[in-house]
């Protein structure tokens, strides 16, 4: 499987003083799937590498830490129109973020010591190097065999420099 994330998709600002969709960089990741049909249920693992390029903004340049991928998907039919479904997702940084000193100089308003400013910016200011484990679970149910609704919420179980929330999510799902 591969992916690929195109910022201009999104707007993107100053990441000292705006919240933005994501980093503002192009992304790509590749992954390795296997999945195998259980009884009345599924079982889907993907494990991948996502690259991750460097952005260069009007007050300095940066580049977010690759990062490893793990994700453990299921799920079971437990009426006939009806599914529980859940999963696992782990996302480990690599370490190698980096961030150019006129970045620093726009955080910290100086360069001096900038080599002991990287870390906090890279970690603790922009979060450049998050490592997370969600956990999720899902209910669906087909409307017709081609059309289905799914309701799902999903956590933060634990995280490491990341936002930790929860999501709640809503689909209407056509298959053709």
């Amino acid at each position: 499987d591969g992916k690929v994330k195109i910022p201009e998709a999104y707007e993107y600002g100053n990441p000292f003083s705006e919240t933005s969709l994501g980093d503002g960089q192009y992304d790509t990741a590749l992954s390795i799937v296997f999945g195998k049909g259980i009884g009345k249920g599924y079982a889907i693992l993907d494990i991948g590498y996502k690259y991750r390029f460097e952005n260069e903004t009007d007050v300095g340049d940066f580049k977010p830490s690759d990062q490893i991928n793990v994700r453990l998907d299921g799920g079971y039919g437990i009426a006939p129109k009806m599914s529980l479904r859940g999963n696992i997702s782990w996302s480990q940084s690599v370490g190698n973020a980096e961030v150019s000193d006129d970045l620093i100089n726009e955080s910290f308003g100086y360069s001096a010591y900038a080599a002991d400013k990287d870390h906090k910016i890279i970690r603790d200011t922009l979060g450049l190097e998050a490592s997370s484990l969600n956990v999720g679970v899902a209910f669906a149910y087909s409307i017709t065999s081609k059309i289905q609704t799914v309701v799902g919420y999903e956590f933060v179980a634990m995280g490491k420099d990341a936002g930790k929330g929860s999501t709640y999510s809503a689909a209407f799902v056509y298959m053709h």
